[in-house]
């Protein structure tokens, strides 16, 4: 008997899919109608932009709240949308397995009427059964995990490239407003201050791309030569209108009405002033003589205003009249000459792809992004694709230095690892790393070099980096000589003994984690309170913090420091079987981490060696003794990126020449090594720094940490009151919490994932 009435029926997936639908349907029909309201309130707000602030104020407050909604709306329909697909695979695996279950009992039949003679070759027909059961299960569990096999940078590139051409479709379709100029002011400005909220912003940014991105001409008569350092003018006729060129040292201006071709498609422009396309961005200028055609080849920001924006191709072209033709050519000559003034013009590169490396798009980003651009900036491009393990090492040792200009990698670090070992065991190293420059393009998992030369986000950017190839000059790079007591090599990123070696490199079988499987590597150690035997003898430069640090802040009046000479490679110091001089520092006992770079990077967010820098013939080493605590260890970590963990108590920080180091492997556990991030063998080696050996083109004179990062206070203070020491004490147990609870959202986020693939099966 029921005392509280009927039973409530389970609701069967037929239900469930047909409600999720029905709510979907709802939510569609929602965000459509706000989406409407949001674009009504933006035509109102710029239609009074200009005449009625309020009135444009309170339309953006409107459209916002509406957009919220709308973001609210999108997070629902992608969870139901999820749920759906949940659903019907579950319901799938679920028929499957009573498939695979009435199988399974005809198979026991079977068994029951076989006599013995025949059980071998009825359990190898069974382990066949098995084996494609196995790939069923596998092949069905697959779309569960949705959306992981997708790369979120390209789809967030197709969305700008849609917003892109929206907001082309706008400008063409805007009238251009008349600029009145200002009378000149008499008074001197007050120096009143004007707080602006949000909407203030973005309507300053509304009405400045309605009035500054559509300029006429006019505004530009009154330009004269004399204000500008150097000034090149080329004005072309076009019918009863005019277009005119001006470079004037730092950029390329367009006034007039000129084809744009843009990623396939052709649009006229009229009555246009481009805002100047910077020097930088400018990759060729043509006359096609036998069409009487200019063509101007930039990369234009498709965020004037913002300074990381991605760069689309364009070619701009314009009439050339056969008047002209002979001042276009002069014209053409002026601005090629200056603009690829520090750099050589139609290189010739030696192109290198591993289409094995990272997600397998290295050959797609090649064919997609980069190709274009060496196209339009003329350069003769060799291309060539790794087949093997080891293949671009024999490629760099056969190279023709006298045939190319650079060397460029579609990879990520592990082909510019090969790449510098071939040329160094040519009989011409020296002479083959400086003729023959690294150009980087990222393609692979491990992109720490192109991170460190144009930053977190620029450096993943196929573009950027191929803009860098083109207008980069060689950048000297120090290398480094590993000698074990069998082989020697050379490196150019880092030497890792410890915590993270492990962290990396034995957790490989939990690569279906994605970066997680590194912090619940380290939280592993942490938390275990794991430590690593080593002897090791360091030739130290330099042990004070505040002296890295205050040479670091330093770094552009120091000098890079580079191997004179064409000989041999040579070592300075001594071989691995002699002893080290009495003055180098000994490390003995355990530690917890062992940890040397050249490069500030080792991956998008781990800035651990902040006071790196490419070429002052010194090591960077992080050491971390096994004498802390675990709040300790955690608060260290914490602050890796960021790179402010090396003023934490627990780190050691010193500038290196050279070290040898002896893993010890503790009883029943096993040692990891890794130098530039592979498996290296976990017994005694020495490296040393050799200066500037190999060279790498670049847009500046230094790593990207040189430009954005500062060191913290140089000089600790001694405050010793209690007071103090509670708040210290207050914002580490603060800091250390906040860690912990990340790291176990990226812990609980992979066996989500894993729970997930369990449920299919």
């Amino acid at each position: 008997m029921n005392l509280f009435g009927k039973a409530k029926s389970k609701t069967s997936a037929k239900d469930a899919i047909y409600k999720l639908r029905e709510t979907l349907d709802m939510l569609e029909k929602r965000q459509a109608f706000l989406e409407a309201k949001a674009n009504n309130e933006l035509k109102t707000a710029k239609v009074n932009a200009t005449k009625n602030r309020r009135v444009a104020l309170l339309a953006l407050k409107r459209k916002k709240a509406y957009e919220t909604n709308i973001e609210k709306i999108n997070g629902a329909r992608m969870t139901i949308e999820t749920q759906m697909m949940a659903i019907e695979n579950a319901n799938v695996n679920l028929e499957t397995m009573g498939a695979m279950r009435a199988g399974a009992e005809a198979m026991k039949n079977i068994h029951g009427s076989m006599d013995i003679n025949k059980v071998d070759t009825t359990m190898d027909d069974i382990r066949d059964q098995m084996d494609i059961a196995n790939e069923i299960s596998d092949a069905i569990s697959r779309p569960v995990g949705m959306g992981e096999e997708l790369d979120e940078d390209e789809l967030l590139n197709e969305l700008e490239e849609l917003e892109q051409e929206e907001l082309d479709a706008k400008m063409l379709d805007t009238p251009a407003p008349a600029v009145i100029t200002p009378d000149v002011p008499v008074h001197k400005p007050s120096k009143g201050s004007v707080s602006e909220d949000e909407e203030e912003k973005e309507l300053k940014a509304l009405q400045a791309s309605m009035s500054d991105m559509i300029v006429p001409q006019s505004h530009f008569q009154n330009v004269t030569p004399f204000l500008c350092p150097m000034l090149h003018q080329l004005k072309l006729p076009n019918g009863p209108n005019t277009i005119t060129l001006t470079y004037d040292g730092l950029g390329l201006r367009v006034e007039g009405a000129v084809d744009v071709e843009q990623k396939g498609s052709r649009r006229t422009l009229s009555d246009l002033t481009l805002l100047p396309i910077a020097k930088v961005n400018v990759l060729n200028v043509v006359l096609d003589s036998s069409q009487r055609v200019l063509r101007i080849h930039a990369l234009v920001p498709r965020k004037q205003a913002v300074p990381d924006s991605p760069l689309d191709l364009c070619i701009f072209s314009c009439p050339v009249d056969q008047s002209k033709v002979s001042e276009a050519q002069h014209f053409i000559q002026s601005v090629i000459d200056h603009v690829y003034q520090d750099a050589k013009h139609e290189k010739r590169l030696k192109v290198l792809i591993n289409p094995f490396g990272g997600q397998g798009l290295a050959r797609k980003i090649f064919r997609e992004k980069v190709a274009p651009v060496f196209e339009s900036a003329r350069c003769k491009v060799d291309v060539q694709e790794t087949e093997y393990q080891g293949h671009a090492v024999e490629i760099a040792k056969e190279l023709d230095i006298d045939a190319y200009d650079a060397m460029v990698t579609v990879s990520g670090d592990g082909v510019i690892h090969e790449v510098i070992n071939g040329f160094c065991q040519r009989p011409d190293a020296r002479l083959a790393l400086k003729k023959v420059p690294m150009g980087v393009i990222p393609g692979g998992t491990g992109n720490a070099l192109s991170i460190c030369m144009l930053g977190e986000k620029l450096g993943f950017d196929a573009v950027h980096t191929a803009r860098q190839v083109i207008k980069g000059t060689p950048m000297a790079l120090d290398l480094c000589s590993v000698t074990y007591d069998d082989h020697r090599y050379m490196s150019f990123l880092s030497h890792n003994y410890g915590i993270t070696s492990y962290a990396d490199l034995a957790t490989e079988n939990l690569r279906w984690m994605g970066d997680a499987r590194t912090i619940l590597g380290l939280l592993q150690q942490i938390f275990t309170g794991q430590t690593y035997s080593v002897e090791a003898a360091i030739q130290v430069v330099e042990a004070t913090k505040d002296k890295i640090k205050s040479n670091f802040a330093n770094e552009d009046k120091l000098n890079a420091t580079t191997e004179q000479g064409d000989g041999p490679i040579q070592d300075t110091i001594p071989p691995l079987s002699e002893p080290v001089p009495d003055d180098w520092t000994t490390i003995k006992g355990d530690i917890s981490l062992f940890l040397t770079s050249k490069t500030p990077w080792l991956a998008r967010g781990m800035l651990s060696h902040p006071c790196a820098v490419p070429n002052d013939g010194l090591l960077d080493l992080l050491l971390v003794r096994d004498n802390h605590s675990m709040f300790a260890k955690l608060d260290m970590f914490g602050k890796v990126e960021s790179g402010h963990h090396i003023d934490s108590d627990a780190v050691e920080y010193y500038k290196v020449r050279a070290f040898r180091i002896k893993p010890i492997p503790k009883p029943g556990k096993k040692a990891y090594v890794a130098i530039d991030g592979e498996h290296a063998p976990a017994k005694e080696f020495q490296v040393e720094v050799h200066p500037g050996l190999a060279y790498a083109l670049s847009l500046y004179p230094s790593y990207e940490n040189t430009r954005s990062w500062r060191p913290s206070n140089m000089q600790s203070t001694s405050d010793s009151s209690f007071k103090n020491k509670l708040r210290a004490f207050k914002n580490k147990i603060h800091n250390t919490v906040a860690y912990i609870l990340s790291i176990i959202r990226h812990y609980f986020g992979g066996i989500g994932r894993v729970f997930q693939r369990s449920s299919t099966r």
